[in-house]
């Protein structure tokens, strides 16, 4: 880990250079972080333009005013990446593994152009969506094909770099790293922060369960370190909930597939007695305050706004109003549902893209999603567990809905790294048995 950070020496020194123009150069970063991405791309650095990517997504989700220049800068580095794309279309025979049952959704999401009452911004933000789901996965595949353990080793040390950062500042800069008492790293809140975790545990998992080799035991153990003490500091309830699921139906669907879908069946008829008596299983387990047990069956005031947008839909359920609508609307109601003790936005990701698309744009997204997700269960045990762990935490957050934003694009990565294993490779522990003989040990 050491070395490989002595290596790429230059690349931190480049993006340290961002962070310092961004806090202290006024609007030189608008000239730095373009001309050193074309510099990475002379170089063939390809890997790095997809960590600087990441980088800038993430630092954009915080609000505070010195990193407004990563939200600023965020979709001119899509647009370069789109360009250079374009101009060098050969450099990229590579195919994009993720993007076909998302086609679609891409196509609607144009149509309910028509009926946004801000259409400028909403045509931005669609026009960011298509190319973030079109042209990323084809730079990761690139990375991928030529510098596997390059990529996938940085991109795990950059991620873990981010947090241990945001554990850092908790330290010498708190009123920064916390929010209204709760842990939130260099993330905009303590949700924000989750949902990487969650999204970032599966990725690593996956990762260092196919490519063993890529890091030592301490390595990974520093690494679930930096992930789940980030969680914990945060309070997520969602984020523990998501964790534990990937986690346990992925040793689930490690013994058989047949086992992980049966456990899905039992928790789905367990699931309503589960949610009754949740306050009181925290309780007797001694967790209450640090759980907020007092809020679990309002949601946190989750179900205030998940009424609200329900009713509104009611009315208007069919075509949506564009690519960030859900942002407009509770804007424009949020004094109506601050006088019902909800401070936010939807808090759930199907109702945002219910709201921005309509029932079609709905029902194609979250066809896509499950279909792309499950398509790849031959390529890895994981796959389908990182779904319901996907499908869980989108649930209770709006991420899915999100342009630019650092969760998908790590969801994007983590999909296409099972894309590009080969399901030939693939056996339960079952099937283990039966060919050696011989358990084998499961990576988790």
């Amino acid at each position: 880990m050491i070395d490989y950070l002595k290596r790429n020496i230059q690349f931190i020194i480049m993006i340290t250079l961002w962070v310092v123009s961004g806090m202290y150069g006024g609007p030189s970063y608008y000239l730095v972080v373009p001309a050193s991405l074309m510099l990475l791309r002379m170089r063939n650095m390809h890997s790095e333009v997809l960590f600087g990517l990441l980088i800038i997504t993430v630092l954009s989700d915080h609000w505070k005013p010195h990193l407004l220049w990563a939200s600023n800068v965020k979709d001119i580095y899509l647009m370069m990446m789109f360009v250079m794309f374009l101009f060098n279309t050969k450099d990229f025979s590579y195919k994009n593994m993720v993007i076909g049952p998302f086609l679609p959704y891409l196509i609607w999401i144009f149509i309910p152009l028509l009926r946004s009452p801000d259409a400028f911004v909403a045509f931005q933000k669609t026009i960011s969506t298509v190319l973030f789901y079109s042209i990323t996965p084809v730079w990761i595949m690139k990375a991928l094909s030529e510098e596997k353990e390059h990529f996938l080793k940085g991109a795990v040390l950059t991620m873990t770099a981010l947090l241990f950062y945001g554990l850092f500042m908790a330290v010498i800069w708190p009123e920064s790293a916390y929010l209204m008492g709760r842990f939130r790293g260099v993330t905009g809140n303590p949700n924000s922060l989750g949902i990487i975790c969650t999204v970032f545990f599966a990725m690593f998992t996956i990762i260092n369960s196919h490519y063993k080799e890529m890091f030592s035991k301490w390595e990974a153990g520093i690494i679930y370190a930096a992930i789940l003490l980030s969680v914990v500091l945060s309070g997520s309830r969602n984020t523990i909930f998501a964790i534990l699921i990937f986690y346990s139906f992925a040793r689930f669907f490690k013994v058989s597939y047949l086992l992980g879908f049966t456990a899905v069946v039992v928790l789905a008829v367990l699931y309503q007695i589960l949610i009754t008596n949740l306050p009181a299983i925290i309780a007797a387990l001694g967790l209450q305050e640090y759980m907020r047990v007092e809020n679990i069956e309002d949601g946190s005031s989750r179900l205030i706004a998940w009424q609200f947008t329900l009713n509104h839909l009611k009315q208007d359920y069919l075509m949506g109003h564009g690519i960030g609508y859900e942002v407009y609307f509770f804007q424009t109601y949020g004094m109506d549902l601050f006088f019902k003790y909800h401070v936010g936005n939807t808090h759930n990701s199907w109702l945002a893209i219910w709201l921005n698309t309509g029932i079609i744009g709905l029902i194609l997204y979250a066809g896509a999603l499950i279909y792309r997700f499950v398509s790849f269960a031959s390529h890895s045990v994981y796959a389908i567990p990182m779904l319901y762990s996907v499908m869980f935490s989108a649930t209770f957050e709006s991420w899915l809905a999100g342009v630019l934003s650092p969760y998908i694009l790590l969801m994007l990565i983590t999909l296409s790294v099972i894309a590009a294993l080969e399901p030939a490779t693939v056996t339960t522990k079952q099937e283990q048995e039966t060919q050696t003989g011989v358990i084998p040990v499961s990576p988790l």
